[in-house]
């Protein structure tokens, strides 16, 4: 009889350890060897995800087996070198594939294939999700979707005046955002800021609110502001 309650007791514990180790979260970088990435059907829209949330088919989530709720994680489709940035809130059956939102799914273009093998990593928390400005030379400007703003916010009418920006001082600029609504620009900016980018700036095109990490002479040193952000930024490099 002892011989079977302390089996009992084994398994019991082998079970906590179990349970326990699927909720803690996973080192920046990993995101627990899963690779194809496929998305929501239209179906799922509103319906209650694993952590109570009502799963929006605009907003960027991601369902994924074993990773906590909450985690940020960056995919991007290496066919197109497109990347989005999206947030853990469902589970999912599979632990050799994870589902995006069709929002996700439009960034990645991944809407025709349906299932993609993807490079995911861990992003880190402060990560805005959204989609991430691919790197450039031209002007092709992509709008990032701020942390999954409510329906009930306003878009903020831009003020086609420019905002502490002056295009001459400088060859290659650091665009780290773009968005509809004023207060997510200013956000950023502050991001920016307080991560020590003092030469970050703020400017309106007309259409969309920019923020952007710097001006620097020549590629190489923007190059070099891009590697100081991090993966908690999207940055894009621009010719000015």
């Amino acid at each position: 009889m002892n011989a079977f309650k302390h089996t009992v007791f084994q398994k019991l514990v082998l079970l906590i350890l179990c349970l326990f180790s699927a909720y803690v979260a996973p080192a920046q970088g990993s995101a627990g060897g899963i690779r194809k990435v496929s998305y929501y059907a239209d179906k799922f829209h509103n319906r209650k995800t694993s952590n109570g949330e009502r799963y929006n088919k605009d907003s960027f989530t991601a369902a994924h087996a074993t990773l906590p709720f909450g985690t940020k994680l960056r995919i991007s489709n290496p066919a197109n070198h497109k990347s989005v940035i999206v947030r853990v809130n469902d589970r999912c059956g599979s632990r050799t594939r994870m589902d995006v939102s069709r929002a996700a799914a439009v960034g990645l273009d991944i809407i025709r294939t349906g299932v993609i093998t993807a490079d995911i990593d861990i992003a880190p928390q402060n990560s805005i999700v959204g989609i991430c400005p691919a790197s450039s030379d031209n002007d092709g400007q992509v709008a990032q979707t701020p942390n999954e703003p409510k329906k009930s916010e306003p878009v903020i009418t831009p003020d086609k005046s420019p905002v502490n920006c002056d295009d001459k001082s400088g060859s290659y600029m650091v665009q780290v955002g773009a968005f509809s609504v004023r207060a997510y620009a200013e956000r950023m900016l502050a991001k920016l800021r307080k991560s020590g980018f003092a030469e970050s700036e703020m400017w309106s095109d007309g259409k969309l609110f920019k923020v952007h990490a710097g001006k620097k002479p020549t590629r190489v040193a923007a190059d070099d502001v891009v590697k100081k952000l991090g993966k908690g930024f999207c940055p894009k490099v621009l010719r000015v």
